[in-house]
């Protein structure tokens, strides 16, 4: 072999070497494992048995008004981001629920009259967010308007609500950083 604490090289049973693995790259005994000969028993065998591949399938999704209500208020108008939260849930409520609020109706109304069972538990989040709405469309604000995000993704937390956006959404081709890579199937 070689002089006292020179490394003998690596090799298998046969006394062939064996080289390590590169960066990302797999191991011959892997590699073997993989190709449907048999994994060696023991301790190799039990670690480059082939493993089952998770793919993630499921993508975050937020629908479109939540993200323009976080957008304006992060560009430091919260007072458009509540103006525009508010008119976009009414809109969406019509659309979900096939529901038609008058033009002569007012918001109180609207929440009275215009309301369905359906529709529950989202009048108890739209009467929030018309509390936030009213000083800021009537301009009667004392100091600044709360966050109304938190509301409007409650809003669009219903199934109805949310379903506007998600087949849409869902249809789109992933984004390119989402896509698998060459190995994976």
């Amino acid at each position: 072999m070689g002089s006292r604490g020179e490394i003998p090289p690596r090799g298998n049973a046969a006394g062939r070497f064996i080289p390590p693995p590169a960066l990302g790259g797999v191991h011959p005994m892997a590699e073997a494992a993989e190709a449907g000969s048999r994994p060696p028993e023991g301790f190799l065998g039990r670690r480059f048995r082939r493993r089952a591949l998770l793919l993630e399938t499921i993508r975050p999704l937020e629908v479109p008004v939540v993200t323009e209500t976080k957008r304006r208020d992060g560009l430091g108008d919260r007072a458009g981001a509540i103006r525009y939260a508010y008119l976009s849930v009414l809109s969406d409520l019509e659309r979900a629920f096939d529901v038609s609020f008058p033009p002569h109706w007012t918001h109180a109304e609207i929440l009275e009259r215009g309301m369905t069972a359906e529709m529950d538990p989202i009048p108890d989040f739209l009467r929030r967010l018309l509390a936030l709405y009213s000083p800021v469309r009537y301009g009667a604000t004392a100091g600044p308007p709360a966050d109304p995000t938190e509301l409007v993704v409650s809003i669009y937390s219903h199934r109805r609500m949310w379903g506007l956006y998600a087949e849409r959404l869902l249809r789109s081709p992933p984004a390119p950083s989402l896509a698998p890579h060459g190995g994976a199937r």
